[in-house]
């Protein structure tokens, strides 16, 4: 080998080191950024798993990919009876007009709040105030919905009892 080789073959292990040296910094920030994403993953869901609301994803399709176990507890049903189907399967029939002119309305970008009463497992009806948000994606598709649907049944529950109470004591008044 001549010196004119040499150098070349110095100058290529130089640059061999160099890219090595990339190559292990990279991966490097690669393992970190992937244990970052890790951890920020776990916190949301940890997050979303202890929220008292109930969380519900619907696809573009409105069929259910998603729901919080303050939702499996409220309604009384498994992941394994909700997912993959539409609310509706789950919302009082008397509801359903409600429920569809507000997805219409979603996939139009529209985001009101508004009751709907659901059927638990048990039968019981579920009183709930649901607040949608439309999601899209990059080209401005919907792609679906995030819903949180917070339990209003005993709010109701005591208005009526207190609206009773109310009728009785009126009753009582007018017969004074």
């Amino acid at each position: 080998m001549d010196s004119a080789d040499k150098q070349q073959m110095a100058a290529l292990q130089a640059e061999n080191e160099i890219l090595r040296t990339e190559v292990a910094r990279l991966r490097n920030s690669l393992r970190k950024g992937v244990a970052m994403h890790r951890k920020d993953a776990q916190f949301y869901q940890m997050l979303v798993e202890s929220m008292a609301e109930g969380l519900l994803i619907l696809d573009e399709r409105g069929q259910i990919i998603y729901a919080n176990q303050a939702l499996y507890t409220t309604l009384g049903y498994t992941p394994e009876e909700m997912l993959g189907h539409s609310p509706t399967v789950f919302v009082s029939p008397e509801w359903h007009p409600q429920y569809e002119e507000k997805s219409v309305q979603w996939r139009v970008g529209s985001i009101d709040r508004f009751e709907l009463v659901w059927r638990a497992k048990s039968g019981a009806l579920v009183h709930t105030l649901m607040a949608p948000t439309p999601f899209r994606d990059e080209s401005g598709h919907f792609r679906g919905v995030f819903a949180v649907i917070t339990d209003l049944t005993e709010q109701k529950r005591i208005a009526t009892e207190l609206d009773e109470e109310r009728r009785q004591l009126r009753a009582l008044m007018d017969n004074c």
